[in-house]
């Protein structure tokens, strides 16, 4: 409703001019008030109220300096309301106020004011409560009076009369903001500003509504309702309320998702899959709820898996990711062995024996390093020893296969050649001969068996006999060698020869070309009588050197035969031929040799004729 109002302190300055007006004898205590009405000090009009409405009105009091009398110094006034109408059922109620102590420099009575008057204030304003009628009407009048006691000097009343027109009062009107529906900023949930005004027909200034939960609150997670109240001047109201719902539809944040996981096992059904789960945030909810499936700790198949993992905050929104496993079946390598090998034996503790072993695999490629034993580079005794060889994958899968290497001995001992050995004696039964120990090179059995027959320091007959030695090993492997051991009988005996060829019976010299072999052809006496049994012997020797060289003689039932190949000899020059039964010479002749061709250069060219001459 409108209403015309007055703040007391200004009136109070209005009414001071009422000093002038007013009786002229003593002080007086003017109230405020809008204009002069015969008998009365103020009046105000109070504008429109509504029925039955209380309408209040502060009213201020001043001490104010006139005529000569005076009120006392040090005492103080006091304004009560002490009568008045009212109009029909309206009612009055008031509160008093005072003025002073009078300060003691306050005009004593019988003396005249100074100029400007002096004006004391009162301590407060004097409250006054006005209940309207209840009828609709104009002008309604309220005459209320106040009391002055407490001093003396002063004259007239204070009187106040309050006029208002009562008309129909309509209650006021919340414009009130539509339904609001807000994210959720924090787990208390989120902070909603809105405005809510009010408007009424008869206030010229609007009420202001109040409402609760005030604008500017944290709203929680869900709708609340907003209760809104306005009221106006004449104690009318309108109740109002709109609703905040806060929301959550944020999902959730995942944090620390695994990356790729490569595993790999031996197992054809899968590997135990091991991972951290990652966490999650939310906005909402301080502690969201975080699936994985597969969970940490499942077993998974060979090949891929996707692994989801599901955080869901409170508000039931939910937030995935995902990785991939990836299970590898180890497969076991493949292990390379060489073929069954046999060595030589180079001691009697074996022979040194290196190999290659390979593997392969698929998963580690070819860097696997297989274990032998024994190693290669190992000697291995005689005989046949097997070679067991594994290899271990990264994944714990194994290969494993041997061969055998077998150490021989193959190789005989190796005898020292003796040479023909010659001894004489005057026993016809014979001699002893000492041939002594046989040397022999052997690389695996370090005392080997040496057999010779006829042994050293056995007898040996009048003549030529060959000694044979054998030589065995441990491993049964054997060689021979063989040498002549002649002995001749020293006696009496004259032995002579009759040759056939090449020279005849008187001629001690022949002179031949090189490369020509010479048939022998001659008989053999001892004092006569002629040697058809023994072992014959042609011997060449060079004149200049101790070249020589033996071949022997057959005997064919009527004389000893041989082959004299000047090709075989050292070169061109003088030659000593002689023959000898049982280590006797019988006879012997000169042989000049011209252009003999051997391995050491070519030969000189021969004459192609062989001559024959008697020694001189």
């Amino acid at each position: 409703m409108n209403r015309r109002t007055m703040p007391w302190a200004v009136t109070a300055a209005i009414t001071a001019l009422l000093a002038t007006a007013a009786v002229a004898f003593a002080d007086t205590v003017p109230a405020d008030g809008d204009a002069v009405a015969p008998g009365n000090q103020s009046f105000v009009d109070l504008g429109q109220a509504g029925p039955g409405e209380n309408v209040p009105w502060a009213v201020g009091f001043n001490l104010t300096c006139a005529g000569l009398t005076h009120a006392t110094a040090g005492d103080t006034i006091h304004l009560n309301l002490s009568g008045g109408t009212v109009p029909l059922d309206g009612a009055a109620t008031v509160v008093g106020t005072t003025i002073g102590p009078v300060p003691a420099n306050w005009t004593a009575s019988g003396q005249g004011c100074p100029s400007p008057a002096p004006t004391l204030s009162s301590n407060g304003p004097s409250l006054v409560t006005l209940r309207m009628p209840t009828t609709p009407g104009n002008d309604y009048q309220f005459t209320l009076e106040w009391s002055r006691t407490g001093t003396t000097g002063l004259t007239g009343m204070s009187t106040i009369t309050f006029q208002v027109d009562v008309v129909p009062n309509t209650p006021p009107h919340l414009v009130l903001p539509a339904n609001l529906s807000l994210e959720a900023t924090s787990p208390a949930g989120a902070v909603a500003t809105y405005t809510v005004t009010a408007t009424d027909a008869e206030d010229a200034t609007a009420p202001t509504p109040t409402c609760s939960p005030v604008s500017g609150s944290t709203f929680a997670l869900g709708t609340t309702e907003v209760a809104c109240v306005a009221t106006d001047s004449g104690g009318l109201s309108d109740h109002g309320s709109f609703f905040v719902t806060v929301n959550d539809t944020t999902p959730p944040s995942l944090v620390g998702m695994p990356g790729s996981v490569a595993l790999t096992t031996n197992d054809p059904s899968g590997a135990t899959l091991t991972y951290a789960p990652p966490t999650a945030t939310d906005v909402a909810d301080p502690s969201p709820t975080v699936d994985c499936l597969p969970a940490s700790g499942t077993t998974i198949p060979v090949g891929a898996t996707t692994v989801t993992c599901t955080a869901t905050d409170s508000s039931g929104n939910h937030a995935s990711a995902s990785f991939e496993a990836d299970v590898h079946l180890n497969t076991a390598p493949v292990l390379s062995v060489p073929s069954d090998k046999t060595v030589e034996a180079t001691s009697a503790a074996g022979a040194t024996v290196g190999f290659t072993v390979t593997a392969s695999d698929s998963e580690d490629g070819s860097s696997l390093t297989p274990v032998c034993s024994p190693t290669s580079g190992s000697t291995f005794p005689l005989g046949t020893t097997t070679v067991a060889c594994t290899v271990t994958d990264s994944g714990g899968l194994k290969d494993s296969g041997s061969f055998h290497v077998t150490v021989a001995d193959t190789t005989a001992p190796v005898m020292a050649n003796i040479a023909d050995i010659a001894v004489t004696t005057n026993d016809p039964t014979g001699v002893v001969v000492d041939y002594g120990f046989i040397s022999l090179v052997e690389a695996v059995d370090p005392s080997p068996s040496v057999v010779c027959l006829p042994a050293s320091g056995s007898k040996f007959p009048i003549g030529t006999t060959t000694v044979g030695c054998t030589a065995r090993d441990a491993s049964g492997n054997q060689s021979t060698m063989s040498f002549k051991v002649t002995v001749s009988l020293v006696s009496s005996a004259t032995w002579t020869a009759v040759w056939g060829e090449p020279i005849g019976q008187g001629t001690d010299s022949l002179s031949v070309n090189g490369s020509r072999t010479l048939p022998v052809k001659v008989e053999m006496f001892a004092n006569g009588v002629e040697q058809t049994a023994g072992d014959g012997v042609l011997t060449v020797s060079s004149c200049a050197t101790s070249w020589t060289m033996s071949m022997p003689l057959s005997w064919d039932g009527s004389r000893w035969n041989g082959h004299l190949d000047t090709g075989a000899l050292a070169g061109p020059g003088c030659y000593r031929v002689s023959v000898s039964l049982d280590g006797h010479v019988a006879g012997s002749f000169r042989l000049d040799v011209r252009g003999v061709t051997t391995s050491s250069g070519p030969a000189s060219q021969g004459t192609g004729k062989d001559k024959s001459s008697k020694s001189k």
